[in-house]
């Protein structure tokens, strides 16, 4: 996977836009989705070139998303989830389900 190798490069796009074209045909990220899919493509595999975005960004903080209903961001983890199953194990779980197993 040498082609995923920099978040930065349009390669990393072809690869985002080409999966979630397999979900719905018509998927196509604008400039301002091009540059959040960059920094959490760049978070979530762990590339150093997330660090260059923002003095505070670290790849040993969390990660929050956050954003009005039906804007994207569960469909936009689901794509980088099946990006991810082909080279890392890595799983999406809902928010309540997290808050449940904490209060246990």
């Amino acid at each position: 996977m040498n082609s995923m190798l920099n978040s930065k490069s349009n390669d990393c796009i072809k690869i985002i836009e080409a999966t979630g074209k397999k979900k719905v045909a018509s998927f196509h990220l604008n400039e301002i989705d091009i540059k959040v899919y960059r920094m959490v493509y760049a978070y979530l595999f762990h590339y150093y070139d997330f660090e260059n975005y923002h003095p505070t960004y670290s790849l040993s903080k969390g990660l929050l998303i956050t954003g009005n209903i039906g804007v994207g961001k569960s469909y936009m983890m689901q794509i980088f989830q099946e990006i991810a199953r082909k080279i890392s194990s890595y799983k999406i779980v809902k928010q309540s389900t997290l808050l449940v197993n904490s209060l246990k």
